[in-house]
């Protein structure tokens, strides 16, 4: 039931994708662009743009949050916009890691600075979850600056800094039928 109602919201809100409608002298050149990029967005190469909208959506509902990170590309590479994105699970960013730093602080991977803007997100050199190679060793976090992410999020509340899944409030309930099977 769960799995269908996220599938619902996910139809819902991103249907096939959200398209912007170019009001620009150049419309058809920027429709082209457009076209282009939406299909090499990812640089992963798993979705399209659309499907990354839906991808992150999705993640943002049942995690609460996902980050999305900008990859600028050299104009050597071939590509009509030299930018791609990565979708990143939260667990990229390494929420253990709290402190200061050169008088900023971190809170939960996130580090502000000292008027409270987002300045960086400390972030894996590799998905925590995934097999480690026995001589490189633990995972290590690095500092990723904030404009190079975006975290998308639903704040419930003024200076909330981190994400809470739509399923926080209802997570008991199917529990308790589970178990009453």
């Amino acid at each position: 039931y769960i799995a269908r109602g996220v599938e619902s919201k996910v139809a819902n809100v991103i249907g096939t994708g959200i398209a912007p409608n170019g009001l620009a002298t150049n419309e058809a050149e920027v429709n082209a662009l457009w076209a282009d990029w939406t299909a090499i967005a990812d640089a992963d190469g798993t979705f399209d743009l659309y499907g990354m909208m839906a991808a992150a959506y999705r993640a943002m509902v049942l995690d609460g949050e996902v980050l999305i990170r900008k990859r600028p590309r050299r104009v050597a590479d071939g590509y009509t916009v030299p930018l791609q994105l990565q979708l990143l699970e939260i667990d990229w960013l390494d929420s253990t890691k709290t402190g200061t730093q050169g008088g900023n602080t971190i809170i939960a991977g996130i580090e502000y600075n000292a008027i409270g803007q987002r300045v960086a997100y400390w972030l894996f050199d590799q998905h925590p979850g995934e097999q480690v190679s026995m001589r490189k060793g633990r995972a290590a976090s690095k500092a990723v600056p904030a404009d190079s992410i975006i975290h998308l999020y639903n704040p419930g509340r003024p200076g909330q800094g981190r994400g809470v899944t739509d399923l926080a409030s209802i997570i008991a309930r199917p529990r308790d039928l589970e178990t009453y099977d």
